[in-house]
């Protein structure tokens, strides 16, 4: 999502929602922890003169 403060002025927001991930033991295959996402935010700023 982007907005337009003012002419030369730029605000961006951006939200990744991911899937879950499971985090298995490699030699005995069992679950080490529940499923979980990482999901990340960004936003920024733009300003050009």
């Amino acid at each position: 999502m982007q907005f337009l403060i003012h002419a030369n002025i730029k605000a961006a927001f951006e939200y990744q929602i991911r899937p879950q991930q499971i985090v298995t033991d490699p030699e005995t295959g069992d679950t080490i922890t529940g499923p979980f996402r990482t999901n990340s935010a960004v936003a920024g700023l733009d300003f050009v003169f």
